[in-house]
């Protein structure tokens, strides 16, 4: 029953779902070892505040147990964002302010956080809900954004995006709520799979030491 059960959920998640856009780098070599600051946004008044900060606890595990990963912490924990005058709190606020305004997560309001987190990369975990057109199977949508910016070059390294229909079953609270937590969870581990160095790379850098050594000894 319980097997049935699991099936019948995955065929709900995939009736009103487009399958999620990835774009990004096929190398992550040289973002190895990084500290990464996260930011999380909601939108979505549908998404409870217990659902909500599950994600975002989700999300930081799984970041900071990377293999090639160094840390990972919330933005808005640090201590300089505890201060509401702080130059990190207001930069924090405006970059959230646009974000919510536009949808968007604007590169040069980003780049200036660097400094004051401390962090060479920015972890974005955007969630938004909306009206949905006729032609949906329900009244809702929601969109989940994940994305991996380089405070370096201000570059976008990694992008997951969602978007999400949901039928008018799915929009009952317990539902939505899993269906929420599911995806997370899948773009997560996408994304862990994805930021690794192909071992070719790993080959070609070993070798690459191996022949400065042997020149340095010669």
């Amino acid at each position: 029953m319980r097997f049935i059960k699991i099936i019948a959920f995955i065929l709900l998640c995939l009736s009103g779902c487009q399958l999620p856009v990835i774009t990004g780098k096929n190398n992550f070599f040289d973002y190895r070892n990084e500290r990464v600051a996260i930011i999380g946004f909601k939108a979505a008044d549908s998404v409870s505040e217990n659902v909500w900060d599950g994600m975002l606890n989700t999300v930081k595990q799984q970041i900071q147990y990377h293999p090639e990963v160094s840390q990972a912490f919330f933005a808005d924990a640090a201590p300089a964002a505890q201060m509401p005058d702080s130059n990190l709190a207001v930069l924090l606020q405006r970059f959230t302010t646009t974000l919510a305004l536009t949808g968007i997560a604007d590169r040069d309001l980003a780049l200036p956080l660097k400094k004051d987190l401390e962090a060479n990369l920015l972890f974005l975990l955007q969630l938004e809900d909306y009206p949905c057109s006729k032609d949906c199977p329900g009244k809702r949508q929601f969109l989940m954004r994940m994305e991996l910016l380089d405070f370096h070059s201000g570059e976008t390294l990694y992008q997951a995006r969602l978007n999400y229909q949901l039928s008018e079953d799915e929009e009952e609270t317990q539902t939505l709520a899993e269906l929420i937590t599911n995806w997370n969870g899948r773009l997560l581990n996408r994304w862990a799979a994805d930021f690794k160095t192909p071992w070719h790379r790993w080959r070609y850098e070993n070798l690459k030491l191996l022949a400065a050594n042997k020149s340095k000894s010669e």
